[in-house]
């Protein structure tokens, strides 16, 4: 598999909301940010009563030899609020975060998932 053709794909998706925000700041639309897969804080989640989500699932569907493992890349945008100083805005900027899963076996999996 061509990992560099998979990571442009990957950093399309991941940046598209966050980098293209405002496409024009007059359009109610693009008012607020908005990236694809975006979670908020449990407590955020409840207090909207759901609306806002707090988890995510993902399945995936592997046809393999049962002895095969998989690697798995978790890539995501935290957003941390900044500020310059006394007199300036606040604003939030993206920082990316990725995490490595090595070895997981196909077998193991379909008996027991994992939850990250």
């Amino acid at each position: 598999m061509n990992m560099e053709m998979v990571e442009k794909i990957a950093n399309a998706v991941l940046y598209e909301g966050y980098m293209l925000y405002p496409y024009r700041p007059s359009s109610t639309k693009n008012q607020q940010r908005w990236n694809f897969g975006t979670l908020y804080p449990r407590i955020y989640s409840e207090e909207k009563k759901g609306a806002e989500p707090c988890s995510m699932e993902t399945q995936c569907l592997a046809v393999a030899r049962p002895d095969a493992a998989i690697k798995i890349r978790l890539r995501f945008l935290q957003f941390v609020n900044k500020e310059a100083g006394e007199n300036s805005s606040p604003w939030q900027e993206a920082v990316e975060q990725t995490f490595d899963i090595q070895e997981l076996h196909l077998c193991e999996l379909a008996s027991e998932p994992i939850a990250i």
